[in-house]
């Protein structure tokens, strides 16, 4: 989210709402990756989706409200 937002680049994006939606089980030895989508950037907020897959099953599903928090400096700053 961080890279595909600019307004949350380099910012903390403390949590408002998480939703986590189990929909199947991950077979062992599957393959398991995660794709993230920002919905929408306001003024304080970010929404977010992402669905979790394994192989061609879709094992779970998020959405979260984020708020765009203070910008952060350090190791982690990829400015």
């Amino acid at each position: 989210m961080h890279v595909q937002a600019e307004a949350a680049q380099g910012r903390f994006l403390p949590t408002i709402s998480l939703q986590i939606d189990y929909m199947a089980s991950a077979k062992l030895g599957s393959w398991v990756q995660g794709e993230a989508q920002v919905m929408c950037v306001a003024r304080t907020m970010m929404c977010t989706q992402g669905l979790i897959t394994a192989g061609d099953v879709a094992i779970t599903r998020v959405s979260g409200i984020f708020k765009l928090g203070p910008e952060f400096h350090g190791a982690m700053d990829r400015k």
